[in-house]
């Protein structure tokens, strides 16, 4: 199809048109539509490009992150599954001869591990079977470690693997990603005033023994429950008891609160 240039008219069923100025060739054949919402009967329209009608996706890709039409990330996180398992399929087969278990660590950190944990922060998974596939992966890492040193299939513990290699769950680490953003956000490290708008800060009107940092609204559904800010808000929460909550949030290098996070994560 021949690519639309110049000024480009998006024509709505009520016919009223919205003009978009741009100096780049837009080819029509490769323009969807993507419709965001949780009711189970959403509204939908058609629009139309240059006289050509867009066809109509349920999900839609940016920056690496596949956000679908419900805003559930369940298909990002079975396409993250896949290719944490066909990379460690990889290291598997290209390691055969390797004796050196460090080295074998070393290759899952490098490359199996990452594309398990880009943008966690957008995508988290607030359901127990997606973390659970998420951790599978991970699990069969330790698994094939494991043989790779002499323990036997029917012996293996991956909980003693995990203490043994100093890995912690995928879990924790997307944990630690949460209150390392959070602390990023407040710092004015990451620059979005949006963001920042939306958190709130429990200020009591007098001195009381809770240590709570974020006052953290009902919410009716696990989908509001698990959104981002609220995740985050809840996390530092929960572990601001064991962390000088304000002072480690605001003032501590981030090595020094990220080593403190951990550490309270783990006891947790």
């Amino acid at each position: 199809m021949a690519p639309f240039c110049g000024v480009a008219g998006i024509e709505r069923p009520e016919g009223r048109y919205f003009k978009i100025i741009c100096r780049l060739c837009l080819n029509t054949g490769k323009c969807s539509v993507v419709s965001f919402s949780r009711s189970s009967s959403p509204i939908l329209t058609d629009y139309v490009i240059g006289g050509v009608l867009l066809r109509r996706g349920s999900s839609m890709r940016d920056l690496g992150v596949l956000f679908d039409n419900r805003l559930a990330f369940s298909d990002h996180v079975d396409q993250v599954c896949s290719k944490g398992m066909k990379m460690l399929g990889f290291v598997k087969r290209s390691t055969r001869n390797f004796r050196d278990s460090s080295a074998l660590l070393a290759l899952y950190t490098a490359l199996v591990r990452p594309l398990m944990e880009f943008s966690t922060v957008v995508w988290s998974p607030g359901y127990g079977n997606a973390r659970q596939a998420l951790e599978r992966v991970q699990r069969r890492f330790l698994r094939y470690l494991s043989l790779r040193s002499g323990v036997p299939w029917e012996d293996f513990d991956c909980g003693a693997m995990m203490a043994k290699t100093g890995l912690d769950s995928l879990e924790l680490r997307r944990e630690l990603f949460d209150a390392l953003f959070l602390q990023k956000l407040i710092r004015n490290e990451v620059d979005s005033s949006l963001l920042l708008s939306r958190l709130n800060f429990y200020a009591p009107p007098y001195r009381t023994r809770q240590n709570q940092v974020f006052y953290m609204r009902s919410s009716p559904t696990n989908y509001l429950i698990n959104r981002p800010l609220s995740r985050m808000q809840r996390l530092y929460n929960r572990v601001a008891s064991d962390v000088d909550a304000l002072d480690d949030l605001l003032q501590a290098p981030t090595g020094l609160f990220k080593r403190s996070v951990r550490e309270v994560l783990r006891r947790h």
